[in-house]
């Protein structure tokens, strides 16, 4: 890319693949989004595609970062909050104390802002994405296990559970 000349043609292709990709009828979902660091980068074009769509769907994304100053997209994130009233914008800072609450990890937002974020888990229409550092999707896996209600832990929703606890332990590809 580097070696191209203004004018020249450049060939992008994606996304690729069937899992990370908003469904063919986005209206028909809520949606959950965890994101740390970069991992914001593809929820970022999802949420713009969600709201262009004007899907009325509950979306919810917590957005973890060592700091503060580390959010990236912050203000974008807040002025959409502000946009969209089905748009629920939460974030988990781990190293310093937060105006809602002490510092937390992604997963712990769960147990903190429980009205935002079980009942988009807990519903069917409901879809989870995840995407940061790598080991945050375990944190937020088993954090499934302590806050949803028995009846969804023991729903088919425990095979997601069981595929990564088999993952952590080399027993899945």
């Amino acid at each position: 890319m580097c070696d191209l000349k203004p004018g020249e043609e450049l060939k992008v292709t994606g996304p690729n693949g069937k899992r990370f990709v908003l469904p063919a009828d986005p209206a028909v979902h809520d949606y959950l989004f965890f994101a740390t660091g970069t991992g914001i980068a593809p929820f970022r074009g999802m949420l713009l595609d969600l709201f262009r769509r004007r899907v009325s769907s509950r979306i919810v994304l917590v957005m973890g970062s060592p700091y503060a100053s580390d959010l990236l997209y912050h203000k974008d994130l807040l002025a959409w909050q502000e946009e969209h009233e089905n748009f629920t914008y939460l974030t988990a800072i781990s190293r310093e104390r937060q105006a809602d609450g002490p510092a937390m990890y992604a997963h712990e937002r769960m147990k903190h802002s429980r009205d935002a974020v079980i009942p988009v888990l807990e519903s069917p229409r409901g879809l989870v994405y995840i995407c940061g550092i790598a080991g945050m999707e375990l944190g937020v896996f088993q954090r499934m296990t302590t806050e949803l209600s028995p009846a969804v832990r023991s729903s088919t929703f425990m095979w997601t559970l069981r595929w990564c606890r088999m993952w952590q332990d080399g027993r899945a590809g």
